[in-house]
């Protein structure tokens, strides 16, 4: 499944209006521009470019856009990042006194086997 930026900023196109093609692929360039970053600060500019192009040529932009915007900036909201297929999942466990380390790389050794992952594996300690 190809990363659109419809999905990393979690818009349902189908609670769009009609007319809002045009701003959406003025918001498609932007992002592309960007590189096709997920990074919460590109994507800030990303929509801030978005909007000023849609004012500047008098086209409506979707609401979405600036709430997007604003959570963004205010943290609210986090970007959907691009999934690998076969990539390695890292997992972090927080160290317990009576379960050992070793029993949790085992763990999740076995739940990345079970998921067709590399068995690559990152225990992060944390006393609870």
């Amino acid at each position: 499944m190809e990363t659109n930026i419809e999905n990393v900023l979690n818009i349902d196109l189908q609670l769009l209006e009609e007319g809002n093609g045009p701003a959406l692929a003025i918001l498609e360039t932007a992002w592309e521009a960007e590189g096709r970053s997920t990074q919460p600060k590109k994507l800030i500019r990303v929509l801030k470019t978005t909007l000023d192009r849609c004012k500047l040529r008098g086209i409506t932009y979707p609401r979405i856009f600036l709430r997007r915007k604003g959570e963004l900036t205010r943290g609210e909201f986090q970007p959907s990042a691009p999934i690998t297929p076969g990539a390695p999942i890292r997992f972090a466990a927080p160290q317990h006194s009576k379960i050992p380390a070793d029993w949790l790389r085992q763990a999740t050794e076995e739940f990345n086997v079970k998921l067709n992952a590399k068995p690559e594996v990152s225990v992060v300690r944390k006393d609870v």
